[in-house]
């Protein structure tokens, strides 16, 4: 019976309901925010791999590595790099 009434009230209210938009300036201030956000994490995420390479033994092969690792086929290519035939 709840759940009845709960699909009842979701028809009566979502013909009434409006989706929220933003207005063309707001959107676009939105939009820069956004690219501001997205610049700085990248900017952080170079310092950080910078940092990481300068002050411990990673080099860049290893970043290279681990970056082939995630890849769906940087597994095959570290297993022909590390096992040659």
């Amino acid at each position: 019976m709840k759940h009845q009434i709960l699909i009842l009230n979701l028809l009566i209210s979502a013909p009434h309901s409006q989706v929220f938009t933003f207005s063309q300036k707001s959107s676009v201030n939105f939009q820069m925010f956004l690219r501001l956000i997205q610049g700085t994490v990248f900017v952080v995420m170079i310092a950080g791999v910078v940092l990481l390479v300068v002050l411990t033994d990673v080099s860049v092969g290893d970043l290279f590595a681990s970056f082939l690792a995630i890849l769906p086929t940087g597994w095959g290519i570290l297993s022909v790099s590390i096992f040659p035939l």
